[in-house]
């Protein structure tokens, strides 16, 4: 009786380690397909482009002057990958981090991470973090109280002694 319950034993760790290596295989397959998709999709942009980079250039079909402090917007799509999924033409809210890095939040909530300016993929003004304009008005504060002051002393001492 022991023997026979060792071999179902057996049988079902055997058809549970067969399944789930079954599940792997389709999830390393969905990963390549995945992959493929994204090339696919930079393959048929620069097609689209006319075969150039030099061609994803022509930018007249959006207004720059109409995005308003802190807008940016994509020159191109992305569909899949970890920076972002976004459309041509959508308009993500953007801010320039203390490392000078765009963060930029797209309208379906995804987060795209860049150098700043990056004219290939996005135009706009992105707005500075608090941490920077807090930065430099610490340091517009320090600069201003530096300068000497004419307000009580009259005119500042001129150069030369007289």
């Amino acid at each position: 009786m022991a023997v026979v319950a060792a071999v179902h034993v057996m049988r079902i760790n055997r058809e549970r380690a067969h399944r789930q290596q079954l599940q792997m295989q389709e999830q390393v397959q969905k990963n390549i397909d995945a992959r493929q998709s994204c090339r696919l999709d930079a393959q048929t942009l620069l097609a689209s482009a006319g075969g150039s980079k030099e061609a994803t250039k022509n930018t007249s079909w959006y207004d720059e002057q109409a995005l308003g402090e802190g807008q940016v917007i994509a020159l191109h799509g992305r569909k899949c990958g970890q920076n972002g999924m976004f459309s041509r033409g959508e308009i993500g809210e953007a801010t320039q981090q203390e490392n000078g890095n765009v963060v930029i939040i797209w309208p379906n909530g995804s987060m795209s991470q860049t150098t700043w300016p990056n004219l290939a993929w996005y135009r706009g003004r992105p707005r500075l973090s608090t941490d920077v304009v807090s930065e430099l008005s610490d340091l517009f504060s320090r600069v201003v109280s530096e300068e000497p002051s004419t307000s009580a002393g009259g005119a500042p001492p001129r150069a030369g002694g007289g």
